[in-house]
């Protein structure tokens, strides 16, 4: 068994966000899921993510939390809402759908507000989830 905590999680969320070479509406979903659940996400490990694969793989520049919301805000105005609602909406009951016309720019912008508020407060115990891997 192998144990991540919900930080860890939410690093790895955000570089999929960042990182992935196509659009996938889950991970906004989620992004939206872990802000409203007050989780911190864990930048170093985030850092290590992003040095590892992705865009930014080999750059060695300074990955920290003025970085990440810079980079969150130019992904989140190149996303075509109404696309990431429409490919998360299949899997989500038709009350969850309904939040979807909520999905914009605007929307996410202030969800990265929000994240940014929380990082500047001290971060509180978090739950932490288990994973089975057989």
């Amino acid at each position: 068994m192998r144990h991540q905590d919900l930080p860890s999680n939410f690093a790895l969320k955000i570089h999929a966000l960042l990182c992935r070479p196509y659009l996938k509406g889950r991970d906004w979903y989620d992004f939206s899921w872990y802000v409203k659940q007050g989780v911190p996400p864990n930048l170093p490990h985030l850092a290590a993510a992003l040095r590892q694969i992705g865009p930014w793989a080999g750059c060695g520049h300074a990955i920290d939390w003025t970085w990440v919301q810079t980079a969150l805000r130019e992904k989140t105005r190149q996303i075509d809402w109404p696309a990431a609602a429409q490919d998360v909406a299949p899997f989500l009951t038709a009350t969850e759908q309904a939040s979807l016309k909520l999905w914009s720019e605007r929307f996410f912008m202030a969800k990265i507000e929000r994240l940014s508020a929380m990082w500047t407060r001290p971060h509180q115990d978090v739950p932490s989830i288990h994973v089975i891997h057989s």
